[in-house]
């Protein structure tokens, strides 16, 4: 499938208006970013760190953690419509109405799912802890 995505339209997000890191604060969010991927137990993890006008991101594998800084960078995102099987851009310009019936709908199917976590845990017995 292609998705029609151009660096300079409506879809993409950029931090012009975001403040300037220290080359510190950059070296902070590196620091972060490789403690996490050394600490991981998974053998291929990724993890980011952002701030400002920059961002992190570090891709752990077999025997390698690749690192990427970037400033005054720009991102777009793309929604997944499981339904026709498609990718859509995300339009930043767009706004996004919310139907009222439909968030109600999701709040009480999730307050089913809850129930029914609830109902199949099983109570613990533990004689040496009073309770």
């Amino acid at each position: 499938m292609k998705v029609d995505l151009k660096i300079d339209s409506k879809y993409f997000n950029g931090v012009d208006d975001a403040v300037h890191v220290s080359l510190d604060t950059v070296q902070g969010l590196i620091d972060d970013v490789v403690l996490n991927l050394v600490n991981t137990q998974e053998k291929d993890d990724y993890s980011f760190a952002a701030t400002g006008d920059c961002f992190v991101f570090g891709i752990k594998g077999d025997e390698t953690i690749d690192i990427y800084v970037t400033q005054n960078y720009k991102h777009a995102i793309l929604i997944s419509d499981k339904d026709n099987d498609t990718w859509e851009k995300l339009n930043w310009s767009e706004e996004i109405e919310i139907n009222k019936d439909d968030i109600i709908e999701d709040i009480e199917r999730i307050g089913r799912e809850l129930s029914d976590i609830k109902d199949s845990i099983k109570k613990c017995y533990f004689p040496d802890r009073e309770i």
